[in-house]
C-alpha cells in the first residue's frame, strides 16, 4: 500500500496557505503537519472540505451523545494505530 509522507507548513504552495491557517492554529507551533491531516496536506482543497464536513457532525447532534461519538473517533484511531 503506498504511504505519503507528511508535510512540513513550509512545503505547502503559497496559494494553499490560507486553506491551512486553521491546521496552523490547531498544531501550536508545530513545524509537521502530523496525523491524517499530514497525507491530505498534500490535497489541501480537500482537507479543508473535509475538515469543515467533520466539524458539521460534530456539531449535530443526533442519536448519540456527542461523548460517545468523540470516544468512537478515539477507538478508531487507536485500533487502526494512528498516531495521533
Amino acid at each position: 500500500m503506498p504511504m505519503l509522507r507528511f508535510r512540513r507548513f513550509d512545503e505547502i504552495p503559497p496559494e494553499d496557505q490560507e486553506n491551512v491557517a486553521f491546521l496552523r492554529g490547531r498544531m501550536r507551533g508545530q513545524q509537521e503537519i502530523t496525523g491524517i491531516f499530514g497525507a491530505q496536506a498534500h490535497f489541501p482543497a480537500y482537507m479543508v472540505s473535509n475538515h469543515k464536513q467533520a466539524l458539521a457532525s460534530y456539531q449535530f447532534q443526533g442519536v448519540l451523545p456527542q461523548l460517545a461519538k468523540e470516544a468512537m473517533h478515539v477507538a478508531v484511531s487507536m485500533t487502526n494505530s494512528c498516531d495521533f
